[in-house]
């Protein structure tokens, strides 16, 4: 019985690479067949993401689609998915953000996240990378991941100054003032969802000295993720989907993330959020 229990184990290592990609398409093929028979498609597959990747392909402007204001490169990896039927795309791609944000959270995220088919995924992938690369991830969405850049900088800049800033920083300036060069400052589009939602769905302004806090502490203790928790507290705009990011912030301590988590599906129950509940979780 112990030699076959060391068998097992050999075998489970010697071929773990094989396991892990069976077990990852199964995940992916079941959760997508799931999603595509229970939930309808929503707003950003349909109306943001979608018509965005399609434009480029077709080499018009992603920006003629009047909600999306993201870099372009987020629509890469979107262009295989957006070239299926919609819902088949709208399905395949909700499996791939719950394994993205599995992969990244272990075992932390929200249904609301996951099945809202958004690109918080990307996002989250950015927060295990090495910083010259994360960027080009995190700052795909700045109110999640821009207070994590300006560590990033802060850090850059305490160990080698200004070339330092410029290792890590440069990949993703070049990139970004490229795309403004071709498209022009699509980040002022955003500019409509800040005055909407502002003052409706965020913490800000009154979280201000909780967030700054805590980017202090980040900051003097080398705490990279605690800059991440500062999001929903510094930033003026981020919806309520993209909150559970910042409990990313608050690993490996489970109980202080358990409380987070709970506190979030807390949250959602205000009558400003009834949309998630009669649309997202119970459709």
């Amino acid at each position: 019985m112990h030699n076959e229990y060391f068998l097992i184990k050999e075998y489970l290592i010697r071929y773990r690479t094989w396991i892990s990609i069976a077990i990852f398409v199964f995940l992916f093929f079941f959760l997508s067949h799931f999603i595509y028979v229970t939930y309808p498609v929503l707003e950003h597959w349909k109306m943001i993401f979608r018509p965005a990747a399609l434009e480029l392909i077709n080499f018009r402007n992603p920006y003629l689609v009047p909600k999306f204001f993201n870099p372009p490169w987020v629509l890469i990896p979107i262009i295989p998915f957006a070239l299926l039927p919609e819902k088949l795309g709208n399905a395949f791609w909700a499996a791939l953000s719950i394994l993205g944000l599995g992969f990244t959270f272990r075992k932390m995220g929200t249904l609301y996240n996951m099945v809202q088919v958004n690109i918080d995924w990307i996002v989250a992938i950015g927060f295990i990378l090495p910083p010259q690369w994360g960027l080009l991830l995190v700052m795909i969405k700045p109110q999640i991941g821009g207070f994590l850049a300006l560590y990033w900088a802060i850090i850059s800049w305490k160990n080698g100054g200004a070339r330092e800033i410029w290792r890590v920083f440069g990949p993703v300036f070049i990139l970004f003032l490229l795309s403004f060069i071709i498209f022009g400052n699509y980040f002022a589009k955003a500019e409509f969802m800040i005055t909407y939602f502002g003052d409706k769905q965020t913490l800000w302004p009154f979280s201000i000295p909780i967030g700054l806090a805590l980017f202090v502490v980040a900051i003097r203790d080398k705490k990279f993720k605690l800059s991440i928790a500062t999001a929903p507290m510094l930033s003026t705009y981020i919806q309520p989907y993209s909150f559970p990011l910042a409990l990313y912030g608050l690993l490996p301590d489970s109980w202080i993330t358990g409380a987070g988590l709970l506190g979030l599906w807390l949250m959602i129950y205000d009558p400003r959020f009834d949309y998630i509940i009669n649309r997202i979780l119970f459709p």
